[in-house]
């Protein structure tokens, strides 16, 4: 026997829903339900103003939470990774489901590293599928890693800058990576070129690095990083970690990843160190916001005569100059919380651009290098005919970090500067070091007598 179907049971394509996130449709049943209950995913439903049968105070809530939530999740995320107001804009819940989102990343990148290798029939000697869509440290991953025959959980570093909020968000982030089934190794404190450092020697797959990249009090950020260190950026890889972080979260790995422990910064630090012997004395005035970098500098200067002055003034190059006068130092170094930029003002005060210590430390490579080569960014006119000018080889790159890296990863020149002012370098890997910076500066200043005013007005004849 055969029933009979009203027209008011067949469904139209007007009654089916599609959750952000979601490939099964749903009906307006559940839509509704979801909605009433406040379902996270609703706040990016495309069809989130149809409220019908929603009591009115469910709704008029329901559109409050809409409204705070898209300000919070667009302040969030910018091209180079994520940053914000400590509880304001990244509490632990937030960084749970930032670590969630890298990790599931990965996890699906593992899995398609795993089709690639086995090859169309599955055969472990087949060669590797390239997909169409690779690009950057994902297609670098595919053709990089060697073969296995059981393919490990992706290993993620994770790191902070030492202060108690990063040290709490670190935690949270990591939560979310093993929820994600990641294997995660933490080095506590630590800066972006040490984060990088060790992701190269330790051949994970990923880092975080919950740091401070505005260097301003009370705020917070994460960079987060793929295979062999390479910074990831928006547009690139960035974008897809966002998607996954606005999206439902899915089913949690069968397999909670292991957490692990380990210090890699005698590693980071060993080839500086040599840098430390000397010395003349020299005061200098460091503001910066990171304790990881306060811990180096004074693991490095023990047993020399500089004296390190250190101060939080926030990125107020204005007040640091003011600084350096009453306290008669030498110079003035900011460095921003994830140890990559530097950023001078000289004995008087005044500021040194970022144009002038680029050709400071390009006069040094160049005195033993004639004809050395070097990377800047495309943006950077004036430098790029100052480094000609000085019989230099120049390369330009693209104004990302994920650019950067990638142009000193293959090119291994000399010296590289990008267009925020950050020195890149190639002797523990490809990464921008302020603390490197700053030892090359230090070293060059024991040399003579000649103050840092006129270093930098010479430099740039």
């Amino acid at each position: 026997m055969i029933a009979e179907t009203s027209s008011a049971d067949v469904q139209t394509p007007d009654d089916i829903y599609l959750c952000p996130g979601e490939s099964q449709s749903i009906g307006r049943a559940l839509h509704l339900g979801r909605m009433a209950s406040f379902y996270p995913a609703c706040s990016g439903c495309p069809r989130r103003d149809e409220t019908q049968l929603v009591s009115p105070r469910r709704v008029k809530l329901l559109r409050e939470s809409q409204i705070a939530s898209s300000d919070k999740t667009k302040s969030l995320f910018h091209a180079e990774g994520l940053s914000g107001v400590y509880l304001n804009d990244i509490g632990p819940e937030e960084a749970r489901r930032v670590g969630q989102a890298f990790g599931g990343h990965l996890v699906s990148e593992t899995n398609r590293d795993r089709v690639a290798r086995a090859g169309p029939q599955g055969s472990p000697g087949a060669p590797p599928i390239h997909f169409a869509s690779d690009s950057g440290a994902s297609a670098r991953r595919h053709q990089s890693r060697a073969p296995t025959e059981e393919e490990p959980q992706p290993t993620i570093l994770l790191a902070c800058d030492g202060r108690p909020w990063t040290v709490e968000l670190s935690a949270a982030v990591g939560a979310g990576l093993r929820w994600a089934g990641c294997r995660v190794i933490d080095i506590g404190a630590a800066t972006s070129p040490c984060v990088a450092l060790a992701t190269e020697r330790l051949s994970a797959d990923g880092a975080v690095l919950v740091g401070n990249s505005t260097g301003q009090p009370r705020r917070l950020g994460m960079n987060l990083f793929g295979f062999n260190a390479e910074p990831l950026s928006s547009p690139g890889e960035l974008d897809a970690v966002q998607q996954r972080y606005h999206s439902p979260a899915p089913r949690p790995s069968l397999a909670y990843g292991p957490l692990e422990r380990t210090s890699v910064s005698s590693e980071y630090l060993q080839p500086l160190a040599k840098h430390y012997h000397a010395m003349r004395p020299l005061r200098v005035v460091v503001d910066t916001t990171s304790l990881a970098l306060v811990q180096y500098l004074e693991y490095l200067t023990a047993t020399v005569a500089i004296e390190l002055l250190f101060v939080a003034k926030g990125n107020d190059q204005e007040r640091l100059g003011d600084q350096v006068r009453s306290l008669n130092a030498h110079f003035g170094a900011w460095i921003d919380g994830d140890g990559e930029c530097c950023r001078l003002v000289d004995e008087l005060g005044a500021t040194v651009s970022s144009d002038q210590l680029f050709m400071i430390l390009a006069h040094e490579v160049l005195a033993q290098q004639a004809g050395a080569t070097f990377v800047v960014s495309e943006l950077a006119g004036s430098l790029i005919e100052r480094l000609r000018r000085a019989q230099a080889q120049v390369l330009t790159a693209g104004s990302k970090r994920s650019q950067m890296h990638a142009a000193v990863q293959e090119r291994r020149p000399a010296l590289a500067g990008d267009a925020e002012g950050r020195l890149w370098y190639t002797q523990a890997g490809a990464a921008a070091d302020a603390l490197r910076t700053l030892t090359l500066l230090l070293t060059l200043l024991s040399r003579s007598d000649r103050p840092l005013s006129e270093l930098s007005r010479s430099a740039i004849l």
